[in-house]
Order: structure tokens, then C-alpha cells, then sequence
């Protein structure tokens, strides 16, 4: 694995290989791709969804205040061309804006021992919103449930193209996922438009050391008024933690409850950043 790598094929293109879980045992229904709040400060991470209370989750009037994360499973296929939902779908659909457990992503397949599910996310930013730290924070969980014994996860992106994958390792805590507008390496911003809403072109795969060895990425959001950017490039915030946190919930195919029924904290989860500046 090299770091920092570019994933190219994100977001509202006709493209199937862009991120990819895989577990080591069956499971034992269907696993969810969610998003939520993060809690935690940069570079940490919060381990298990919560809230959905950020920015991210409430949209502005700039994009109708729907959610700007949105997924589609591509497991079975690519997602076609112009595929990003409109809308938010209540519950659970193959493809969804995402917001907690209110919208969220189904994969149409139940993986077996050593099997995987792929997906496409994608990030659609208003030209209004705020770069109030904290305020595009989240968490993309990916939960899953089994019966016998607990999979070990595994996440990766495709620094490839689509027709030939390389599938390289995000580790969850030490990488993360800074969405980008077309940027070099380094470069890591994702610029808001004057008007209307702007996607997010590229993910990059960063790691950022800390005391705690611990690390993250982050999608920096930069305003341009003009012909220049406009607001403090030095504003850090915790924004699109696009957090993978696998959930290995012990939950057996009787009953499918919330967290207050034998779920272990066996979360393969990941964490990103979208800073606004």
C-alpha cells in the first residue's frame, strides 16, 4: 500500500469499483452503509453512530436541505450514468442520500465466508454552507450482522481505474478519506461554488500521525468569491469524517434490534475529515 492514493471514481459517475468490504464469514443478512455524526476531534474518531445533527446531515437551502453524502451498492452492478438520488428515500434502498438510520443504504446481497460488497459514495456541497468547525463531521458505518462466528473486515479503495481495480488498504484510525475537488497530492480542497452545489471529485487516502497514533483524512472546503478564494484557509474543522465502522452486531437472523441487543464492539470502522476553511 502507498499513501497518500486517489480514488478517481467517486461520486455521480457510472462506475462500480470505488470502494469494497469484505468479510472473513458469512453473514447473516444483507449489511447497511450508513452515515452519522462524528463526536469525536480530529483525528479521532467516533466509534458507533449516534446523531445525525451536523450540516451534513441538514443540507442548506442551497441544495433543498436534503443530506450531501450520498451511496449506492454496486455489487451486483454499475450504478449507470447520472445516478446521484434526488431525493432522500425513507429507510433503507440501494441507493440513498444518508442520514442515519432516517436514509441509509442496503446491499442486495448477503456476503459469504470470504466474500465482499462494493460501493460508490459520493458528496454533494451546497454553495452556502458554513464552515463552522465540526459542522460536516461524520461517520460512514457499514453495519453487518451475523449468526456464528464473528468476520474479521476488511476495507479498501480502488486507486485503479474501473475497467482494472487496485484494490489498496484503509486502515481504520490510521487512513482516511479527504473528498477533493480534481487536486494534486497535497492539494487536498474542495472549493464551493458561487451558486448551485459542486460534487466532490476525487477521494484521497491520507494518513496525518498524531500523539495517539492515530490518524485521519479530511475534505477541505474552500469558498470562491470570483476569481479568489474567500474565508480563512487556516479554519480547520472535523468535517466529512467518512468514518467506515463496521458493526459486528452478534444479531441473529430472529431479531434484528438496535444497539441495546448483543452487539460487540467488534467495529471495523472507518474515519475521515472534511475540513471547511
Amino acid at each position: 500500500m502507498s499513501l497518500p492514493f486517489k480514488i478517481t471514481t467517486i461520486g455521480n459517475q457510472n462506475t462500480r469499483n470505488v470502494f469494497r468490504v469484505s468479510f472473513s464469514t458469512a453473514l447473516a443478512l444483507p449489511p447497511k452503509i450508513e452515515a452519522w455524526d462524528n463526536a469525536e476531534t480530529f483525528p479521532k474518531r467516533t466509534t458507533y453512530g449516534v446523531t445525525t445533527s451536523k450540516q451534513i446531515f441538514a443540507g442548506t437551502a442551497g441544495n433543498g436541505s436534503i443530506p450531501m453524502l450520498y451511496a449506492m451498492a454496486t455489487t451486483n452492478a454499475a450504478p449507470g450514468a447520472n445516478w446521484k438520488p434526488t431525493a432522500a428515500t425513507a429507510g433503507g434502498a440501494t441507493k440513498n442520500r444518508l442520514k442515519g438510520s432516517t436514509n441509509y443504504v442496503v446491499d442486495p446481497t448477503t456476503p459469504d465466508a470470504g466474500e465482499s460488497i462494493t460501493f460508490n459514495l459520493g458528496a454533494e456541497v451546497p454553495y452556502d454552507s458554513v464552515t463552522t468547525a465540526g459542522s460536516m463531521d461524520f461517520s460512514l458505518q457499514v453495519r453487518y450482522f451475523f449468526s456464528g462466528s464473528a468476520p474479521t473486515v476488511s476495507f479498501t479503495g480502488n486507486s485503479g481505474t474501473e475497467a482494472s481495480p487496485n484494490w489498496e488498504t484503509i486502515t481504520p484510525g490510521l487512513t482516511g478519506i479527504q473528498l477533493c475537488d480534481l487536486s494534486v497530492e497535497g492539494d487536498y480542497n474542495l472549493t464551493l461554488p458561487e451558486s448551485g452545489v459542486i460534487d466532490a471529485q476525487v477521494a484521497w487516502i491520507t494518513y496525518k500521525s498524531s500523539e495517539s497514533d492515530t490518524c485521519s483524512g479530511d475534505a477541505r472546503l474552500t469558498k470562491n468569491i470570483a476569481t479568489h478564494y474567500h474565508g480563512n484557509t487556516n479554519l480547520k474543522k472535523d468535517s466529512a469524517s467518512a468514518h467506515y465502522h463496521g458493526d459486528a452486531m452478534l444479531e441473529t437472523i430472529h431479531h434484528m434490534t438496535g444497539n441495546a441487543f448483543l452487539y460487540a464492539p467488534t467495529l471495523a470502522h472507518f474515519h475521515g475529515d472534511t475540513y471547511l476553511n
